[in-house]
Formats: C-alpha cells, sequence, structure tokens
C-alpha cells in the first residue's frame, strides 16, 4: 500500500484497505451532506512534506467540485503543546 509508512509516522497505526475506503468514505460523505455547518480540517503536521497537503487539498477540491460542494477547507497549523 503506496504511503504506508505515513500513517505508520503521523497515526502511529498500519493502515488497511478497509481503513483508506472509510477515510474516503467519510470524505465524501462531509463533502456530499454539504450542510452550513460541514467543513474540512487538516491538521499541518511537521514531519510531512507541503506537496502532501497540496495533494489532500486537490482531492478534496475535486470531490467538492463533483458533488457541488461549498463545503470549506482549512489547513491549521500543528500546535505544540
Amino acid at each position: 500500500m503506496e504511503d504506508q509508512h505515513i500513517f505508520q509516522d503521523v497515526m502511529g497505526i498500519k493502515p488497511n484497505q478497509q481503513l483508506i475506503e472509510n477515510l474516503l468514505a467519510s470524505i465524501d460523505t462531509v463533502i456530499q451532506h454539504n450542510s452550513p455547518l460541514d467543513q474540512m480540517r487538516i491538521v499541518k503536521d511537521p514531519i510531512l512534506a507541503d506537496i502532501f497537503f497540496e495533494e489532500i487539498r486537490d482531492y478534496v477540491e475535486k470531490r467538492k467540485s463533483y458533488f457541488q460542494s461549498d463545503v470549506p477547507y482549512y489547513l491549521n497549523q500543528f500546535q505544540y503543546v
């Protein structure tokens, strides 16, 4: 599975196909629902390159176009505690 190491490094889990399908279905559900309260929020993890987040944004924008959705997308900075 491509990018498996990202899941392990960032989330501490080993992904499987079902997890990936569930994540993508969740994105589609929020975008398709298109409520004024819906939003897509991503945290910019400092160990990942900017291209990773650009690809996520591009994917979300394509799905928004497909569903004709206005759900906002936010890239939030990682907060050290």
